[in-house]
């Protein structure tokens, strides 16, 4: 549901839907479907995509200086996902809407509730700011209230962000004068009650020498906990005193909201840290546009009351000048990162990133840039995340007027993952004299394609066959065979079931040593890609076929499984009219040439014994049908009903399945200290609570709180701050909770 910071350059995006394509990601990794938005009615200037928010089916988008309602009055869209289409529901405008209040410079979302900020509104004072609440009844968008401070004050800007979560919200107001000193800034935190939403809190910074540091120029708001930034904090840094900035935590005990905490980057000074915040379960999400090179962002965990920073988020294309972390997003395991000067396609073209928290931190899984990115477009000055979609603004977009503006919605993304994209030829694992980084598992990502598909790999030293598991989307696919002796194997080869594949979309691929830890015994692989084939007996046509299939018009990739005996492979050809010019290939070596079959027809049944010292014995078998004379395609050929016949089956490869009931396993080590690893199953996707409590029952660390998949999962725990003794973990799914003990030995 996170959104973005308000608009501070010129830029602007909103509107309906309209399909752009495809955007890849990473090399090798997943591809995420894009659809960009417009204005029904763009005008220059608008600005629409300034501040974006997404909750569930639906979409907010700013327009801060829409003229509707009058000169830079502002306006605010919401959009509804209808299949793969986002169609236009309502455009919001204020009912007592004036000119120059920038309404929609900051938005949020939050079920059938909208929240929209105007921070140059008039009516207290000038530029004093308010905030609007709206609620969808049916398809309608309805103004339920206007929020003003009560202690309203000139320039204060309240309403210059918002945030909205369940029956709270809060409102940013950063150049608000109070006793911590002239615009040091404040946040108003107001409780929904009936149809009124009444104020609850005032929050400011406590400490000293809190003057101008604009403490609420971002916020947000989830549970029991409101996060605060304070971009402009000064600290000092040898002799000079420089914008760090900083952010502040607020925890609701029954009514009263009080300061938690105050973080700062461990590497201070992060420059302008805490200009966007995103606040999701225990973790917390912080923006630093200015800091280092090209911009950083900051993850933390909490931990009982312990605020503790986890992670420093980098684009891996770092740029001077990009403004990475000038919008932040997090939703469970993904956070969005906006860089709305990244100059790739044109001068301030913008771009944002996807990260991923896996076992051992936070990876980048994508680099998200416009289809049709152009110069100035800034696209990622807003940026919001919920479920599997992604939403960008794009506010200097010019397609229809210069700064009308635009956004882009991303997703599914829910796929994505965060391991090594294939193809990848480097060597992983606990390999002597090499990579070290990976002793116990190695992640992978692909982009599944519609069928079956072939994983091909080199194994380093594995002393039996249970050693290593393959994991697909954390379903078990294969035990790596043994190779004895330190050193690496042939080829090996797995076919991965249609069933277990997400189509057109990431695909997490594990190589996890079972062995490691506690024991580091050498192990590895290498030279992993994926690849997609069809498994005989297939009878489709494939080919360079008059009138018939162009979708594979070179060659063709069949898989049957490893064979002991006599290979011999039975099909029908079309139009093979020259000797040479179909050659057969077998585990990727030439293994015959077709015969000739004659023109423009089905040459009847075909059948051809494959060399034996090509077949595999062990692993899956990878068949290439090869037209050495395509391209340039001036010649049709084609290739139907291809089958196996007179064969013995060597190796079975066992069919994945997925488990049949929910499971939770004792964790490993137990006891342990300080990390363990906990393993559970779930039969069918749905929403996963995996919870540590201690021995009174108090709340310890929420591991998992979302939607997973089908299959096995595996959480890692680490109890570095907590005391010896006996906890318990808590798996929550399907409407049933399991619970096991585990000690902590210190």
């Amino acid at each position: 549901m996170k959104k973005s910071p308000r608009f501070r350059h010129k830029s602007a995006a909103a509107g309906c839907l309209l399909l752009a394509g495809l955007l890849s990601a990473l090399p090798g990794a997943a591809q995420i479907p894009e659809y960009k938005i417009q204005s029904d009615k763009p005008h220059q200037d608008d600005q629409f995509g300034n501040a974006v928010a997404i909750s569930g089916d639906y979409a907010i988008i700013g327009a801060r200086r829409d003229d509707q309602a009058g000169k830079g009055a502002g306006a605010a869209y919401i959009f509804k996902r209808e299949g793969s289409h986002w169609r236009l529901q309502a455009k919001l405008l204020a009912r007592d809407a004036a000119a120059i209040d920038y309404f929609g410079a900051a938005v949020d979302l939050d079920g059938d509730f909208a929240l929209v900020g105007a921070p140059l509104d008039d009516d207290g004072s000038e530029d004093a700011g308010a905030a609007y609440v709206f609620r969808r009844e049916d398809e309608n968008w309805l103004q339920q209230a206007k929020l003003t401070a009560g202690d309203p004050g000139r320039k204060d800007k309240f309403g210059a962000a918002v945030a909205i979560h369940s029956d709270y919200l809060i409102i940013g107001t950063p150049l608000d004068d109070n006793q911590a000193g002239g615009n040091a800034g404040a946040a108003y935190v107001f409780k929904r009650e009936g149809e009124l939403w009444n104020l609850q809190a005032k929050l400011i910074a406590t400490g000293p020498d809190t003057k101008d540091d604009e403490f609420g120029i971002s916020v947000d708001i989830g549970g029991e906990y409101a996060i605060v930034g304070a971009h402009r904090d000064m600290v000092k840094n040898g002799t000079r005193i420089v914008n760090d900035g900083s952010v502040y935590i607020f925890r609701r005990l029954v009514t009263t909201w009080t300061q938690q905490t105050k973080m700062t980057a461990k590497d201070a000074p992060a420059g302008s840290f805490g200009y966007s915040v995103s606040l999701n379960a225990d973790y917390a999400l912080v923006g630093a546009y200015g800091g280092d090179w090209g911009g950083s962002a900051y993850v933390f965990q909490r931990m009982d009351t312990i605020w503790t920073q986890q992670a420093k988020l980098k684009a891996l294309d770092e740029a001077a000048g990009d403004n990475f972390g000038i919008s932040v997003a997090l939703n469970e395991d993904q956070a969005l990162v906006g860089a709305h000067q990244d100059s790739d396609d044109g001068y301030f073209s913008g771009s944002a990133y996807l990260f991923k928290r896996t076992l051992t931190g936070w990876v980048q899984t994508a680099k998200l840039t416009a289809s049709d990115a152009a110069a100035e477009d800034q696209f990622g000055l807003g940026v919001a995340l919920a479920g599997d979609y992604a939403l960008i603004g794009a506010p200097g977009d010019d397609d229809r007027g210069e700064a009308s503006g635009s956004a882009y919605v991303y997703g599914p993304i829910g796929l994505g993952c965060a391991g090594f994209a294939l193809p990848d030829t480097n060597a992983y694992g606990n390999i002597p004299g090499g990579d070290q980084a990976h002793v116990a598992s190695v992640p992978f990502c692909f982009t599944g394609e519609p069928g079956d598909m072939l994983l091909t790999f080199q194994a380093y030293a594995l002393d039996d066959n249970e050693e290593v598991d393959i994991l697909l989307n954390g379903s078990k696919l294969w035990d790596a065979p043994a190779n004895a002796g330190n050193a690496w194997s042939r080829d090996l080869r797995v076919i991965m079931p249609d069933s277990l594949v997400n189509d057109n979309a990431a695909n997490e691929l594990e190589f996890n040593n079972t062995k490691n830890p506690p024991q580091a015994s050498p192990w590895g692989v290498r030279q992993v890609k994926v690849e997609p084939c069809f498994t005989l007996p297939a009878v489709q046509e494939y080919g360079y076929i008059e009138n018939g299939d162009q979708s594979h018009l070179d060659r063709i990739s069949y898989c049957f499984p490893p064979q002991n005996g006599t290979a011999t492979i039975v099909f029908e050809a079309y139009d093979v009219d020259r000797e040479g010019e179909v050659e057969l290939w077998l585990n990727g070596a030439k293994a015959l040439t077709l015969p000739v079959t004659g023109n423009n027809q089905w040459g009847g049944q075909v059948q051809v014994t494959l060399p034996d010292s090509l077949v595999d014995e062990a692993s899956a078998n990878l068949l290439v049908f090869d037209n050495v004379d395509n391209p340039p395609r001036t010649f049709q050929w084609g290739i139907r009903n291809v089958a196996l016949v007179t064969t013995t089956l060597a190796v079975e490869t066992p069919t994945p399945t997925l488990p049949l009931s929910l499971h939770l396993s004792q964790n490993f080590p137990n006891p342990f200290n300080p990390i363990t690893t906990i393993r559970f199953e779930l039969p069918v996707s749905g929403r996963v609570r995996l919870v540590v409590y201690d021995v009174t029952g108090q709340l310890v660390q929420t591991l998992v709180d979302g939607m997973m998949p089908a299959g096995a999962h595996r959480r890692a725990f680490d109890a570095g701050r907590l005391a010896s003794g006996i906890y318990f973990y808590r798996l929550e799914a399907e409407g049933i909770a399991v619970t096991r003990k585990m000690a902590v030995a210190k």
